[in-house]
């Protein structure tokens, strides 16, 4: 398996939807902006929190944070 920058410090990083600049489609990891996509069917929700699950080319893919117990 390669281990690259993304895959050793941006997957699984939970980001809070204050992180995401929707008119230019960026969000912001550890201090730096890239472009991202969300997982089918989902819908950016305020007080919620969001993983950052796979990275695919240029851009992140976001789900929704499992926030069960």
């Amino acid at each position: 398996m390669v281990v690259n920058f993304e895959l050793k410090n941006i997957i699984g990083q939970t980001v809070p939807y204050s992180a995401f600049d929707k008119k230019e489609e960026l969000v912001e990891v550890i201090g730096n902006f890239y472009h991202y996509r969300l997982a089918e069917g989902l819908v950016l929700q305020p007080n919620q929190n969001y993983l950052v699950e796979a990275a695919d080319g240029n851009q992140l893919i976001i789900r929704e944070a499992d926030t069960k117990g």
